[in-house]
């Protein structure tokens, strides 16, 4: 479960490594990447997460590009 703040120790792109081999084939469906991503969160990222506009991520990429994004942000706070 990830915080993204650092205090896993693991940057945005291990924790989506991590999630998509912990998904197994799973993780073929992009749709069920989509919903599964979100428990893998915890305190300030699932407060990201759960802060986004409805219907605002288009996709698994665009989902991830997010999150790096605020992986990096979290980064330079």
């Amino acid at each position: 479960v990830c915080d993204c703040e650092g205090q896993d120790g693991i940057s945005t792109i291990e924790h989506v490594s991590r999630f998509l081999a912990q998904c197994g084939e799973a993780s073929a469906e992009e749709a069920l990447r989509l919903r599964f991503f979100l428990l893998s969160l915890s305190r300030s990222a699932f407060t990201w997460f759960a802060s986004l506009a409805p219907n605002s991520i288009g996709g698994w990429a665009d989902l991830e590009k997010k999150f790096h994004k605020y992986g990096s942000e979290k980064e330079h706070v």
